[in-house]
């Protein structure tokens, strides 16, 4: 059985880092709005989560899916940079002796005036109106003492008159090493269909990450440290992050990444009252407004 696993997980490792990196440079990937896609608890921890044992990792490793015992209804909603807005629903229930978890976000870019090459003097023509969404279905399950989990993925874009759509899907696995040492493995945006706009085709990002997640023996309730190794298919990096539990319904959240020259520090903070789960993230852009993240979360 421990055969199978280690199988399994260099099967996993050499499709994650024998990616192929000549599709593109960087700047050419489509659809960039889907390095947004995440909610409070991962973007407070700069997306280490790999091996967080956690739902809300979903969107980075669907094999987290697993840790969730009950059905939950959650919403979110952020402010971005000026009038872009992003919003989300999520539903999660158990299912075949696993979870299924189905979530619908929509971003909007903001409403724009449209000018014309006809116009020498800028005249406006109408309003443009550009927008992405992401229907994600997800499914996890404990085979061989490991989390196994998939994500299916179905994106849209819509900038001005052009519209394009992809498919593509996750995979992920956790595995508990000891006690209190788990660890994680994820490979993203596996191309089932590429983007197309105006006869160009193009792919999202790909992305493989490992990461571990630890418990230290004396403060084991406490504190949880988590770091992760991300591998972009143009560059790489580690990211670092950390829980600190203040009381059973409070805990405060810590991380770091270099993997943006907008994005590196993040912090956020959540509150478990049993059947309502709140989350909250801040991220300061030097150059641009702050970023807040606002989720709720229903537990029945």
């Amino acid at each position: 059985m421990r055969q199978k696993i280690i199988t399994v997980l260099c099967v996993l490792i050499s499709t994650c880092f024998l990616v192929p990196s000549s599709y593109a440079s960087t700047g050419t990937y489509a659809m960039s709005f889907s390095e947004l896609i995440s909610n409070p608890f991962t973007a407070s921890l700069a997306n280490t989560v790999t091996a967080a044992d956690n739902a809300n990792a979903i969107y980075i490793n669907p094999a987290s899916l697993i840790s969730h015992n009950k059905k939950q209804i959650s919403a979110q909603l952020f402010k971005y940079i000026e009038n872009i807005e992003y919003k989300q629903f999520q539903m999660i229930q158990p299912y075949l002796d696993g979870n299924i978890s189905l979530s619908y976000t929509w971003l909007s870019y903001g409403d724009y005036n449209q000018t014309t090459w006809a116009d020498k003097d800028g005249g406006e023509s109408g309003i443009i109106s550009n927008k992405g969404s992401l229907l994600n279905l997800s499914y996890a399950r404990l085979l061989l003492n490991t989390n196994f989990g998939i994500s299916a993925k179905y994106y849209e874009e819509v900038l001005a008159s052009y519209k394009s759509k992809a498919v593509t899907i996750d995979l992920g696995l956790q595995k508990k090493i000891k006690d209190n040492l788990d660890v994680g493995l994820s490979i993203s945006n596996v191309t089932i269909q590429n983007v197309s706009f105006l006869n160009e085709a193009s792919s999202l990002r790909k992305a493989a990450r490992l990461g571990v997640q630890y418990r230290p023996k004396l403060l084991r309730n406490k504190f949880i440290l988590l770091t992760d190794y991300v591998y972009l298919q143009d560059k790489s990096s580690f990211s670092y992050a950390g829980i600190i539990h203040l009381h059973k319904k409070l805990s405060i959240r810590l991380g770091s990444n270099k993997l943006s020259d907008l994005f590196n520090l993040s912090m956020g903070v959540g509150i478990n009252l049993g059947t309502l789960d709140m989350d909250f993230s801040y991220k300061n852009v030097a150059d641009f407004s702050d970023v807040y993240r606002i989720q709720v979360g229903v537990k029945f």
